[in-house]
C-alpha cells in the first residue's frame, strides 16, 4: 500500500491522475492550504531549485555522503521553505525512504516531471547525470520566464504612472478650469466636457470603482484556479495575436524537452507522455498530450495521433516524431524538436522586448494628444472671447 501527496484542482482530477499510473485509490483527503501557502510567503522559484539540483550533482560528483549533502543544502539556500523541505527530506531518507520518495511528499516544490526524472535516475543509476539536466532545465525555465517579465515591467511601469497622471489631471486639474469656462459663458467642446464628466464621476463614485475591481480580480482569481476557468484562459492565451504563437512554442519545446529525457531514462513513451501533461502548464495541450497517450495505448501510431492535432502542434512535430518512429529514435528526434522551439521562443521574446516600448510609445503619445485637446481647446475658445 501506496501513501503519498497529489497537487490538483479537484478530487476527482486527482483521482483521475493516480488512475492513470494504474494505482487504485482506497482514500482520499483533501489538505487544506495553510493561510499563506502557495504565496510569496511560501514560493520555492526556478532558481532556488536550478541552484539547488545543481549543488546536488556537483556534490554527488565529489562523492559526497547523502547526510552531508542535504546538511549542506538547507544552509546554503536562501528559500526557508525549501530549507525545511530539505530538512524533512533527509529525515525521511535517513528513515529508509528512498530519494524520490521524499521528494515526493513535497509536491508544492517539486513537479511531477522532477519527480520522475529523480525516479528513472535512481533506478537507471544515473541520478547525477539527471540532476545536471534538472538543472539545466529549470535555469532555462528561469531564463525565459525572466525574459518575458522583464518585457512586460518597465511598459507596466510606464502604463500605471501614466493612468495616475490621467487621473490626477481628470479629478483636479480640469475642474480647477470648469469654474472660469462657466464663468465666462465659454461654450465647452464634446471632448473636454466628456472628460469633465468622467473625473466628476470618479471624483463621486470611485470608492466604488475601486471597490468592484477589487472584487472582479478577487474573483477572477479564483475562477482561473477551476478547471472551468483554467479551460478558457488557457484557450484565450493560445489566440491572442504574437503573444499566442510564442505560448504554443513554448508549451511545444517544454513537451518535447520533457518526453525526450523521460523516454533517454528509460519511462515508456506512453507514461512519458502522461508525466509531460502535468509539465505543460496549459490545459488545452494537458489534455492533448492525454488524449495522444490513451490513443497510444490503443494501439494507435504517436505521429499519426500528433498529425490529427495540427490545431496546436504544428506539422513539422509529426514529421518529427514519424521519422523517429521509423528509425527508432524518437527521443533523439523530439530533442531535437525542443531546441528549434526553445530558439524560436527566444527569438520572439526578444523581438517583443524591442517591439513594446515604441508600441507603448505611440499608444501612450495618442492619449496625451487627445488629453492635451481637450485642455487647450477651451483654453484657446477663451482667448478668443478677449
Amino acid at each position: 500500500m501506496q501513501v503519498g501527496v497529489i497537487d490538483a484542482a479537484t478530487e476527482q482530477m486527482a483521482i483521475d491522475a493516480l488512475q492513470r499510473y494504474n494505482l487504485i485509490v482506497v482514500s482520499l483527503e483533501v489538505q487544506k492550504q495553510k493561510l499563506f501557502s502557495g504565496g510569496i510567503f511560501s514560493h520555492v522559484s526556478l532558481k532556488d531549485l536550478a541552484v539547488m539540483s545543481r549543488q546536488f550533482s556537483a556534490m554527488m560528483e565529489a562523492k559526497v555522503d547523502l547526510p552531508t549533502i542535504f546538511k549542506t543544502l538547507s544552509q546554503q539556500t536562501t528559500s526557508i521553505t525549501l530549507k525545511e523541505a530539505l530538512e524533512e527530506i533527509f529525515s525521511d531518507v535517513q528513515a529508509g525512504l528512498s530519494f524520490s520518495q521524499a521528494l515526493g511528499k513535497h509536491t508544492d516544490i517539486f513537479s511531477e516531471f522532477y519527480l520522475n526524472m529523480v525516479r528513472s535516475g535512481e533506478v537507471g543509476g544515473r541520478l547525477e547525470e539527471t540532476m545536471v539536466y534538472l538543472a539545466d532545465y529549470l535555469e532555462n525555465e528561469d531564463d525565459i520566464s525572466s525574459k518575458v517579465k522583464n518585457a512586460f515591467i518597465y511598459p507596466a511601469f510606464i502604463l500605471l504612472v501614466f493612468v495616475a497622471a490621467v487621473i490626477l489631471i481628470v479629478t483636479m486639474v480640469l475642474p480647477s478650469l470648469k469654474t472660469v469656462f462657466e464663468e465666462s459663458n465659454a461654450k465647452l467642446p464634446l471632448l473636454t466636457t466628456m472628460i469633465l464628466y468622467s473625473g466628476d464621476f470618479l471624483l463621486k463614485w470611485g470608492w466604488l470603482v475601486l471597490a468592484s475591481g477589487a472584487a472582479l480580480v478577487v474573483f477572477f482569481a479564483r475562477y482561473i484556479k477551476t478547471e472551468e476557468g483554467s479551460a478558457i484562459l488557457d484557450t484565450i492565451k493560445l489566440k491572442i495575436p504574437v503573444i499566442g504563437p510564442m505560448y504554443r512554442k513554448f508549451f511545444i519545446a517544454r513537451f518535447a524537452d520533457s518526453t525526450s529525457v523521460l523516454v533517454k531514462g528509460g519511462i515508456p513513451v506512453i507514461q512519458a507522455f502522461e508525466i509531460s501533461s502535468f509539465v505543460v502548464s496549459n490545459y488545452v495541450y494537458r489534455i492533448a498530450l492525454r488524449d495522444i497517450a490513451d490513443g497510444v495505448k490503443r494501439g494507435e501510431l504517436i505521429s499519426e495521433l500528433f498529425a490529427a492535432r495540427t490545431d496546436i502542434f504544428p506539422p513539422l512535430v509529426g514529421q518529427m516524431i514519424a521519422i523517429g518512429e521509423r528509425t527508432g529514435r524518437i527521443d533523439d528526434l523530439l530533442s531535437r524538436v525542443a531546441k528549434f522551439y526553445n530558439k524560436e521562443v527566444s527569438g520572439i521574446v526578444n523581438s517583443l522586448s524591442e517591439l513594446i516600448q515604441p508600441i507603448l510609445i505611440l499608444v501612450l503619445g495618442v492619449f496625451i494628444g487627445i488629453l492635451m485637446t481637450a485642455i487647450l481647446l477651451p483654453i484657446y475658445s477663451l482667448v478668443k472671447l478677449f
